[in-house]
């Protein structure tokens, strides 16, 4: 074969096409996979946090209250609380529910106010700056 027969038998040399973006490089996926994971964790710090505003913030009502219905709101929301924040069952009797409440006071006994409202008599008054490191104690998760 000769020279100029060997020429017209090539192929014209063809670029090869342009890289894809995707499927990304394994670094990408683990970046992806970080920022996806800081995200998720944002988002339930800022849950929880919203919880436990909120309870602070209806401690706050229930202190500019009438009296009368104080103790009550109050336990109400320790209750909600211990519930939703805690997963205590929604069925403790009163007695049990001080004493899961105790844990959670930093002298490991029932603030003497907490349950005032089912005995008329009992006219404690309500320790707010108590009520608030207990509802603190209850946003923690840590019995103290």
């Amino acid at each position: 074969m000769t020279q100029a027969a060997l020429l017209n038998s090539l192929t014209p040399n063809v670029s090869p096409p342009t890289p894809s973006w995707w499927p990304l490089a394994p670094g990408y996926w683990l970046l992806s996979g970080l920022l996806i994971l800081v995200i998720g964790l944002i988002v339930l710090y800022y849950h929880r946090r919203r919880a436990c505003r909120q309870a602070l913030r209806h401690l706050r009502e229930i202190q500019r209250s009438e009296s009368d219905q104080q103790s009550r709101r109050l336990h109400e929301l320790l209750r909600w609380l211990a519930i939703h924040h805690h997963s205590m069952s929604p069925g403790l009797t009163p007695s049990a529910f001080a004493l899961e409440i105790a844990r959670y006071h930093p002298s490991n006994k029932t603030p003497s106010w907490f349950n005032q409202h089912y005995d008329p008599r009992n006219n404690t008054a309500i320790d707010w700056d108590e009520a608030e490191r207990l509802v603190r104690a209850l946003c923690r998760r840590q019995p103290a």
